[in-house]
């Protein structure tokens, strides 16, 4: 537990210069910070103490603690109406629903991973568990070749064209297959 406090701790310690910053105007004394810190508060307002994260074309999302997300996350996967969705869409529906933390997609992975019957009845992956190899022609230089001849005089049935295909194997030899 020590260890998920001490990453809560890191994440607050990166959200507290900014609501700070925004609150009284407090800069860090080092110019970059400080200049990161100023490119960084333009995605973020205060409103009555609470910082939220604008996002793109969505609500403002109030940023969170990871503890605090991660019991959201699992309301959203596993809750009354919960319905066990994947990794991309719980991140999605947590963000629609007005919420952000820094580790939001990585917690989301955990949750999918964690949770028993999400594994047992997602989809199954078709793909091979080793690389596939391309399967080397026995006989590489044979080279097909096909025609169209005509028009001839008409034959039987009125055919006026032929087809011919032929094969060159590696020793030179030329077979023809005639077909009308």
């Amino acid at each position: 537990m020590s260890d998920e406090e001490n990453e809560d701790e890191a994440e607050d310690d990166l959200r507290i210069p900014v609501h700070q910053y925004l609150n009284k105007g407090t800069l860090p004394a080092d110019v970059k910070e400080a200049r990161k810190l100023e490119s960084k508060a333009a995605i973020y307002s205060l409103r009555d103490g609470i910082l939220y994260r604008r996002s793109f074309l969505g609500p403002m999302m109030r940023c969170l603690s990871r503890t605090k997300g991660r019991r959201i996350l699992h309301d959203i996967h596993s809750g009354d109406a919960g319905n066990h969705s994947g990794r991309r869409s719980l991140a999605i529906k947590a963000k629609m629903q007005g919420y952000y933390w820094l580790s939001m997609d990585k917690d989301s992975k955990n949750v999918d991973k964690r949770c028993e019957r999400f594994q047992r009845f997602s989809r199954k992956i078709k793909s091979p568990a080793t690389e596939l190899n391309s399967v080397i022609s026995p006989c590489p230089f044979v080279k097909w070749g096909v025609d169209i001849v005509g028009p001839l005089i008409e034959g039987t049935s009125k055919r006026k064209y032929l087809i011919v295909a032929t094969v060159t194997s590696p020793s030179g030899w030329k077979q023809r297959l005639w077909r009308e």
